[in-house]
């Protein structure tokens, strides 16, 4: 009995220590024994090299939530926005990071992405 008590323990530690939001792995991650691929990619518009889009690729089994939040790193406030991208125009140069959480499975799993991005 104390074993299979023990088991368990392991399992529930395990499985809240994986969705954690500092786990900043970019490549295959798992949240409650399920995985999915989460990653954050950025371009920059030609005509405006200020102007950048942003977009989440995702790949799972989970069911990935329509609103992603979004901090472009530059002070503008918090975005909720609904959909994979985001294009934020940047007003200064400097070296930024975006970070973006998304949810999976009605925000029962969350990931932090995070993107750096240099405007001239």
């Amino acid at each position: 009995m104390k074993k299979t008590t023990t088991l368990l323990l392991a399992f529930v530690i395990f499985g809240i220590t994986s969705c954690s939001p500092d786990k900043l792995i970019e490549s295959a991650t798992d949240c409650l024994f399920e995985s999915a691929l989460v990653l954050i990619d950025h371009t920059k518009a030609t005509e405006d090299p200020k102007k950048v889009t942003f977009e989440i690729t995702y790949g799972g089994e989970k069911n990935l939530d329509e609103n992603i939040k979004w901090d472009f790193g530059d002070g503008t406030p918090v975005q909720t926005l609904t959909g994979t991208t985001a294009t934020h125009t940047y007003t200064t140069a400097g070296s930024y990071t975006a970070k973006a959480v998304v949810t999976l499975n009605g925000g029962k799993c969350s990931y932090d992405k995070h993107n750096t991005v240099d405007i001239e």
